[in-house]
C-alpha cells in the first residue's frame, strides 16, 4: 500500500504508474520499468502502513497517525507522559526544605489545572517530544477517536 505525502490518498502497488525506459548494454537491449511515484495532486507516494492506534493508513516511517497524536495530545495524557519522562529543576533550597516534591507537584498542577492555555500548552508539550509521545500512546494503548 502507498499513501500519498501530500493530500493522503492512498493506492495499492497495481494502481501505481510504471514506465518502461529501453537501453543498451554491452550491446544488448534492456528495459527497465520504473515506478512513476507521484499522485495526481504534485505529491509523491511513499510505502503505508496502518496506524496502529486507530487503523488508517499513514506513511510507513511514522508511529501513529497525526489525528491520534493531535486527539490525544490532552492535559491528562501530558501529565502522564511527563510522569513518565520526569526532568530535575533547581527550585530554592528552603522551598525544597519545606514541602517536599510530592506537595510542589501537587501545587503546581493545582495552578496548571486553572491555567486558561493549559490545553494548548499540553498540545505542545506532546508534540514536543513527537516521537517518544507517539511511542508513549502506543506503550499505553490510547485508542484514536474514529
Amino acid at each position: 500500500m502507498y499513501i500519498c505525502n501530500e493530500c493522503g490518498e492512498t493506492c495499492e502497488d497495481e494502481d501505481m504508474k510504471f514506465t518502461k525506459n529501453y537501453s543498451e548494454f554491452q550491446g544488448q537491449p534492456v528495459c527497465e520499468e520504473q515506478t512513476d511515484y507521484a499522485c495526481d495532486c504534485g505529491g509523491q507516494y511513499e510505502e503505508a502502513k496502518r496506524c496502529p492506534l486507530c487503523g488508517d493508513y499513514i506513511a510507513s516511517d511514522k508511529i501513529v497517525c497525526d489525528e491520534c497524536a493531535e486527539d490525544n495530545a490532552t492535559v491528562e495524557n501530558s501529565l502522564a507522559f511527563g510522569e513518565e519522562n520526569k526532568t530535575e529543576i533547581a527550585l530554592n533550597a528552603f522551598l525544597v526544605y519545606m514541602f517536599p516534591p510530592s506537595v510542589i507537584e501537587r501545587i503546581l498542577t493545582e495552578v496548571l489545572q486553572n491555567s486558561p492555555d493549559k490545553n494548548e500548552q499540553a498540545r505542545k508539550f506532546c508534540f514536543d517530544e513527537k516521537i517518544e509521545y507517539a511511542d508513549f500512546l502506543l506503550a499505553h494503548k490510547i485508542k484514536g477517536e474514529k
